[in-house]
């Protein structure tokens, strides 16, 4: 198998060493939570560049097309690690990493398109051979599958986009700067592929995303060296009210379910899933008319002797930005035994 050593090539081991230190950076961090989304991020990168790389280095067309098809295991992959960064990060997992094993069914039906495409011709039509400076390149001919893969990255990269900025407007400092050079690390390399498709670069038969991984890179190494990313991350706020021994249940201002933790779902006997979004009268009849921002008890099923349970339910209000009303949280806390213990102390002794 001959090579040739064109411009591109030499830019691209470079940012192939840059997201070689990365990933072995990311593999010795594995440990902490956001560590192991990065791991992905960074092997699958540099696995893009080094497919890549082997690519544009080779000479004959044939090798070319097998290293394009080999590019595909990364150009499936590594968005959805990206998207699923942005959504552990920002707290968002809780509903959606349980379900993220169907976002990984696209990128294995890409590589079947990729291995066979010869039968189809849907993920590129014909691949031509353009000389350059006594350097040859392959041009790929986009197909329809093409296209697919792209709009399904776009639109993974949009919304992690817009969950990394949503949460930066609310979040402090140091990881409003995290989430600006992950936005931009994730944005550099796309723009260099919007570039491709428009065929707007210098070369349009030439793919710039995995040589856009280097500046991607830079943004990396600033976010961990000077902004603690990996070590220092946010917490996801439900798992904070998971770890508290009182339930929580979120009201907004018509009262409906926000949320509640897993306590409050074991003492009211309803999963999160299921109570978010509904009135809370329909859950804790009455409740709310005798809840004053002071506490109060309320029995729960009190026609079920064995099911009964007496609830301590204090109220907080929640107010917005603007100081208006935005709801309330209810606290509660199990009193059942103290109350039962405290009617058998009354009961032995007025005997």
């Amino acid at each position: 198998m001959s090579f040739q050593t064109t411009p591109e090539v030499v830019l691209s081991i470079t940012a192939l060493a840059l997201c070689l230190a990365i990933s072995l950076y990311a593999i010795q961090r594995r440990q902490f939570p956001i560590g192991r989304r990065l791991v992905y991020i960074a092997i699958t990168a540099t696995f893009w560049l080094l497919t890549s790389t082997l690519e544009v280095a080779s000479v004959s067309l044939e090798a070319k097309i097998f290293w394009g098809k080999l590019q595909y295991l990364s150009i499936g992959f590594l968005p959805i690690f990206w998207f699923l960064l942005a959504v552990e990060y920002t707290g968002q997992g809780r509903f959606l990493l349980p379900r993220e094993k169907w976002l990984f069914i696209w990128p294995l039906i890409l590589q079947a398109v990729a291995w066979t495409n010869e039968w189809h011709y849907l993920l590129w039509r014909t691949v031509v051979p353009h000389y350059v400076n006594n350097f040859v390149y392959a041009n790929f001919i986009k197909g329809p599958i093409f296209w697919v893969n792209v709009t399904y990255a776009y639109l993974l990269l949009a919304v992690g986009t817009w969950l990394f900025i949503r949460f930066s407007l609310r979040a402090s400092q140091i990881f409003r700067g995290q989430t600006a050079l992950l936005v931009a690390a994730a944005v550099i390399p796309w723009v260099g592929n919007a570039f491709y498709m428009s065929g707007l670069g210098p070369m349009p038969f030439l793919d710039l995303t995995p040589i856009a991984f280097g500046l991607s890179t830079i943004c990396l190494v600033i976010a961990l060296t000077q902004y603690q990313f990996v070590k220092l991350a946010p917490v996801d706020p439900l798992s904070i009210l998971d770890s508290l021994s009182d339930g929580v249940i979120v009201l907004d201002h018509s009262d409906r379910i926000t949320s509640l933790n897993a306590q409050a779902g074991a003492m009211i006997g309803i999963a999160a899933s299921v109570g978010v979004g509904r009135p809370v009268n329909e859950l804790l009849p009455g409740l709310l008319d005798r809840v004053e921002c002071v506490f109060t008890s309320y029995m729960l099923h009190p026609d079920r002797l064995t099911d009964r349970k007496i609830l301590e339910v204090r109220e907080v209000p929640l107010q917005t930005a603007q100081n208006t009303a935005g709801g309330r949280v209810l606290i509660l806390r199990d009193i059942t035994e103290q109350e039962l213990s405290a009617q058998n102390l009354r009961n032995s002794q007025a005997k």
